[in-house]
């Protein structure tokens, strides 16, 4: 007789494409190929060459494009390196072709671009557009729905099943997830539905012996997948606002819950598991059963969360995202993306667009900076407004130019609570986007366009002429179980440390209410 089994909360379903940890720019193909030639190759053969020497714990390179696996996984990079070599072909030929045709037109120098499309290299052709810009400077213009078409596959997608009871996991851009007597990989498309009903067991139970056939799974592998189950229900902690006003909660770094009792909106999700720790968390164990709008602000693997995102999809009844669709190299479709992820009822908003809620409306702004001057167009911040009270997420915005918020919050009247991110100080372009860099650049040069938010006086030109209550710092990446996406970890004489704590003092002095936000926090707005 079959058994039910029951997810445990601490039980991590990790999205993998090509044994790396899914995120946005490993979905789109485009930027997928450009990754695997430029970084994944690069860094397991340095990792192979490196061999059995004695691998140093420095928190410096945790960050970066370095493998944190000791000597003993050699063999197993190895093998990857190979696996990736002979699967990934196609997609590396295509990088080498957006390499070459970024070099070929530069060459006609502001003449006509068309004698160029016989020289493509075949992985392009027919998938891109040889342009201008008004200004003369050259271009590629990708159509990116026929790159998806040809280059799309779910067939490298895989889930690990893994625990989880501390906040310490491997960087997501430096280290492989490799097979282990702790873990579980199992081939399985990002869009099944197998998903959902495996992460609804935690409350609802599965049962066993269906879960071992859909996951395909052999008897031999039983014991690995039971430990990552229980038996037993387990309690949830959820609690829907009914009160007659505002509930706001913050789940860490850049992630809120804004609900009434009519509607519930979570702004760029990310959220802790649940096991033992001194620091106090919400987890996924206290959102609503229902979540009528998620809003992601950037593509960012720190807003934009595929794993977090398949936790909850069962219970998102609408996504909503920047629009985008220009076939620019670094810019890809989040809509495109979520699609092939199975979420429905995906919104695509351009700036000062609004969707209706029962009492209030939310409102797409314009997110300016912390995308280190690139062309980026797949960005918004959002006002949500509730039962007459507005609570604006402003995410990395960059506010350089307060102009743009002089103009945008003209028409939305007084914004009572802001959330505003002071990460001032931030990586340097090629931290991210290093490998679709396509031509040789000045690093020095580069360093002076970062990945930044606002510091103390931009934040406070956010704020200044919309009469504030509230004013609180968040989306620091300070809290210890973001450490696999973001490895932050600042001393008191950080920067970012630095300018927030004058903001917050300055906010203070003026009779806000304001802090730097870390680990949970809530507000009731009646």
């Amino acid at each position: 007789m079959s058994s039910k089994l029951y997810l445990k909360p601490n039980t991590i379903l990790e999205p993998l494409l090509w044994n790396w940890h899914a995120w946005s720019h490993l979905m789109s193909p485009l930027t997928a190929s450009m990754h695997i030639k430029n970084r994944h190759l690069r860094v397991m053969k340095r990792f192979i060459e490196a061999g059995n020497k004695p691998k140093v714990k420095n928190q410096k390179f945790e960050g970066g494009p370095v493998v944190q696996l000791d000597g003993t996984f050699v063999k197993d990079v190895e093998k990857l390196l190979n696996k990736t070599l002979d699967e990934c072909q196609d997609l590396i030929a295509l990088a080498e072709g957006i390499e070459d045709a970024s070099l070929q037109v530069l060459e006609p120098a502001g003449k006509t671009l068309e004698p160029l499309y016989d020289s493509l290299q075949p992985a392009i052709k027919g998938l891109i557009e040889l342009v201008y810009n008004l200004n003369f400077q050259p271009g590629l213009k990708f159509y990116e729905s026929l790159v998806w078409q040809d280059y799309y596959s779910t067939e490298p997608q895989s889930i690990a099943f893994s625990q989880i009871n501390s906040d310490q996991r491997p960087f997501i851009l430096g280290t492989p997830v490799l097979q282990t007597d702790k873990n579980l990989v199992v081939k399985l498309p990002f869009a099944s539905s197998i998903i959902d009903d495996i992460q609804r067991s935690t409350y609802v139970g599965i049962d066993q012996q269906l879960l071992m056939e859909q996951l395909q799974l052999a008897p031999a592998q039983l014991d690995s997948l039971l430990k990552f189950f229980s038996t037993q229900p387990i309690a949830t902690r959820n609690q829907s606002y009914d009160g007659d006003g505002v509930r706001v909660r913050y789940y860490g770094h850049a992630c809120l819950l804004i609900e009434s009792k009519d509607t519930s909106i979570l702004i760029d999700p990310l959220i802790s598991y649940d096991y033992p720790s001194d620091i106090e968390r919400f987890t996924y164990s206290d959102l609503p059963e229902q979540i009528d709008y998620v809003l992601i602000t950037h593509a960012h693997q720190d807003h934009f969360s595929i794993e977090t995102l398949l936790k909850i999809r069962h219970r998102v009844k609408h996504i909503v995202v920047p629009r985008n669709d220009r076939g620019e190299l670094a810019d890809p479709s989040l809509k495109r993306i979520l699609e092939q992820l199975n979420f429905k009822n995906v919104i695509e908003l351009e700036e000062m667009d609004q969707i209706p809620l029962p009492g209030g409306e939310i409102t797409a702004i314009p997110f300016i900076g912390e995308h280190a001057e690139l062309d980026i167009q797949t960005k918004l911040v959002y006002n949500v407004r509730l039962h007459g009270r507005s609570y604006f997420a402003g995410a990395d915005l960059n506010n350089f130019d307060g102009d743009v918020y002089r103009r945008a919050f003209r028409s939305l009247g007084d914004i009572e609570v802001v959330f505003i991110g002071m990460e001032c100080d931030g990586g340097p372009i090629h931290w991210l986007y290093g490998p679709l860099i396509t031509r040789d650049y000045d690093k020095e040069a580069t360093r002076t366009r970062t990945l930044s938010g606002s510091d103390c006086a931009k934040a406070t030109a956010l704020i200044e002429h919309i009469n504030a209550k509230h004013a609180y710092v968040y989306s620091m990446g300070e809290e210890p179980w973001l450490n696999y996406i973001m490895n932050i970890d600042y001393s008191p004489e950080a920067l970012q440390i630095i300018e927030s704590d004058r903001f917050i003092q300055q906010n203070q002095q003026k009779g806000l209410f304001s802090r730097r936000l870390f680990g949970k926090d809530e507000w009731i707005f009646s």
